[in-house]
C-alpha cells in the first residue's frame, strides 16, 4: 500500500491488448500496414493508448515490435507535439464573440486536452460540452495530409470519437480514404462503430478491441499502489474497462462494500421502517458512480452462488469478496433455500433500470421485495447471525 503522501508510480503507456498491438506492429514491419484503421470497442479499454503506440511506431526511425523510445522521432512524440502527428476530437459549440476569441478558446481546449493525454494515454479526450467534429477540423486535417512529412517518413492523423464527425465531415474524409496519400495514415477511434457511415468503415482496416481481463486490470491497479482487496473489487466491477476500474478504486469502495451488507440485512427482514435506511445506504457511493452499490451487490451474490456450487472449494482468488469469505458463507448458511442465480438476475436488471434514469427509490424498493423472495426463508442460528449480520 502506498504511504500517505507517497507518489504513485507512473502508469504503463498501454495496458494489455497484446494481441491487437502485435498484429498492428507485424502488419507495419511486413509492409502490410493499411492507410486507414478503425479501432473500435467499449469505452476505457485502451483504444486511444493503442492508437498512440501505433502512431509512434509509424513515426519511429527504427522498425521493431514497439517504438524504440530513443530516436529523435520518439523523443519528440513524448509531448504529442510531433509535427507529423495530428490529433483531432470533438470541440465545444461555438460561443458568441469574434473569430479570434473563438480560435483562442479552442486553442486552449486543444492544448489542455492534448497535454493531459501526453501525461496519461488513458486521460479523458472529450472536452466538456463537446458534441461533434465539425467540417472545419476535417478540412484542416485533409489539407495537412496532402503535404509531405516535416520530420519523419510518415504523417499520422488520429481521430478520437470518430463517430462524432457530422455527415459533411464524414463525406469529406471519405474522398481521401478512397484515394489515400502514400505517406499519410489515419487512425479512427470510436466506442460506436455504427456511428460511422458504412462507406467509411469499409475503407478502413477494422480493429475490434475487447474488454480487458480482470487479471490485467488488477495488475495495473496494484502497480499504481491500489491495495489488493480494493483493486480486486474495482477490476471485477469494471466490465473490462480500465478507466471505469480507476473510477471505482478510490477508498469509498470499502464503504460501499459495507453498505451492501447493510442492504442485505434490511432485505432479510423487509421491515418497512428500516427499508429506506437500507436503500439510502446502497445509494451512498461517495465519489464512485451512483450504481456502484448495485453492481457490488451483484458481485456479492455471484460469490455466494459460486461458493455454494463449489462447496467451499472455490479459490479466494475467484471471489470478489474473497477477503470477506466468512460473510459470503454466512449468507449461504442463512438462506438454504435461496435462488442466488435469480437474485443476481434481478440485481442486474435493476442496474439497467438505474442507468436508464428510472426513479431510484422505486427501483430499489422493488429490488428489495424481489430479493427477499429470491433469498427465501432466513434460517436464524447463532452462527449464521454472527457471521452474516455483524
Amino acid at each position: 500500500m502506498v504511504s500517505a503522501g507517497a507518489k504513485s508510480p507512473p502508469r504503463a503507456r498501454v495496458i494489455g491488448q497484446g494481441e491487437v498491438r502485435r498484429q498492428l506492429a507485424e502488419s507495419f514491419r511486413e509492409g502490410r500496414a493499411a492507410h486507414a484503421y478503425l479501432l473500435s470497442g467499449p469505452d476505457g479499454i485502451g483504444k486511444t493508448a493503442v492508437a498512440l503506440e501505433f502512431a509512434q511506431l509509424l513515426l519511429c526511425e527504427r522498425i521493431g515490435p514497439v517504438p524504440c523510445g530513443e530516436c529523435e522521432q520518439c523523443l519528440m512524440f513524448r509531448s504529442l507535439q510531433h509535427p507529423d502527428l495530428k490529433i483531432y476530437f470533438p470541440l465545444p459549440p461555438k460561443k458568441s464573440g469574434s473569430v479570434d476569441d473563438e480560435e483562442r478558446e479552442f486553442a486552449t481546449v486543444i492544448s489542455d486536452t492534448v497535454g493531459r493525454l501526453a501525461r496519461d494515454w488513458y486521460a479523458p479526450t472529450r472536452p466538456s460540452g463537446a458534441k461533434e467534429i465539425r467540417l472545419k477540423l476535417v478540412r484542416a486535417m485533409l489539407r495537412s495530409a496532402a503535404l509531405k512529412p516535416y520530420q519523419a517518413k510518415r504523417k499520422v492523423f488520429i481521430v478520437l470519437h470518430a463517430d462524432t464527425m457530422n455527415e459533411e465531415s464524414q463525406n469529406a474524409l471519405l474522398k481521401t480514404l478512397e484515394e489515400p496519400y502514400v505517406e499519410s495514415y489515419f487512425l479512427l477511434v470510436t466506442d460506436n462503430e455504427l456511428g460511422l457511415r458504412p462507406t467509411i468503415r469499409s475503407r478502413c482496416q477494422r480493429v475490434r478491441m475487447t474488454p480487458l481481463a480482470v487479471e490485467t486490470i488488477y495488475d495495473a491497479l496494484t502497480a499504481e499502489g491500489i491495495p489488493g482487496p480494493r483493486a480486486e473489487l474495482a477490476s471485477r466491477l469494471s466490465a473490462g474497462s480500465f478507466n471505469h476500474a480507476v473510477d471505482l478504486s478510490g477508498p469509498d469502495i470499502e464503504k460501499v462494500q459495507e453498505n451492501v451488507l447493510v442492504f442485505l440485512r434490511v432485505v432479510s427482514r423487509l421491515n418497512p421502517l428500516d427499508l429506506q435506511d437500507g436503500i439510502d445506504a446502497l445509494l451512498e457511493t461517495g465519489t464512485l458512480p451512483e450504481h456502484a452499490g448495485l453492481e457490488m451487490l451483484g458481485l456479492f451474490l455471484r460469490d455466494t452462488a459460486m461458493l455454494r456450487l463449489s462447496g467451499r472449494r472455490a479459490s479466494k482468488s475467484r471471489l470478489a469478496f474473497g477477503h470477506l469469505e466468512d460473510k459470503v458463507q454466512g449468507v449461504i448458511s442463512a438462506y438454504p433455500q435461496a435462488n442466488f442465480e435469480e437474485a443476481v438476475r434481478v440485481v442486474d436488471q435493476s442496474v439497467g433500470y438505474l442507468t436508464k434514469g428510472y426513479t431510484k427509490d422505486l427501483i430499489l424498493h422493488a429490488l428489495a421485495i424481489r430479493l427477499h423472495e429470491a433469498l427465501g426463508t432466513l434460517v436464524r442460528t447463532k452462527r449464521t447471525v454472527a457471521s452474516t449480520h455483524e
